[in-house]
């Protein structure tokens, strides 16, 4: 009936985002504004961690967390690396990363796509790689 099936990499590549494996944890980076704003709004749980370059345009990132488990420093520095890759900060030795649980990002009512408020985050300075 095609319910409830997994997804498979020809579905990815016509996603608005990027899934990366690391560690057996699924990290999903947005390509877009409109790809941030799927990732971030609608397939974020509450426990997911949610990492975006501080302070400059790029891309949001989702560490899925499905069992609600504390993510490895490994996980988060892999995710971290991908914000700070996929931003304007790109070129730089090291960028802020904001990081928080998904549950503490919200979209301001008719805010420009891609555009969230955070509480309760947490910033890590990373330096940026695509893998």
């Amino acid at each position: 009936d095609g319910k409830g099936q997994a997804t498979t990499a020809a579905d990815h590549a016509t996603a608005p985002y990027r899934a990366i494996e690391h560690e057996g944890w699924l990290i999903l980076v947005g390509k877009s504004s409109a790809g941030n704003d799927y990732i971030t709004m609608r397939l974020a749980r509450p426990d997911d961690l949610w990492l975006h370059a501080e302070g400059m345009p790029g891309s949001h990132v989702l560490v899925r967390n499905p069992e609600k488990r504390d993510i490895p420093e490994g996980v988060l520095r892999k995710a971290a690396s991908l914000a700070a890759y996929y931003s304007k900060g790109r070129g730089a030795a090291k960028v802020p990363v904001a990081n928080t649980k998904a549950s503490m990002v919200k979209k301001p009512k008719g805010a420009a796509p891609g555009t969230v408020v955070l509480s309760g985050r947490k910033t890590i300075m990373i330096a940026p790689a695509s893998s």
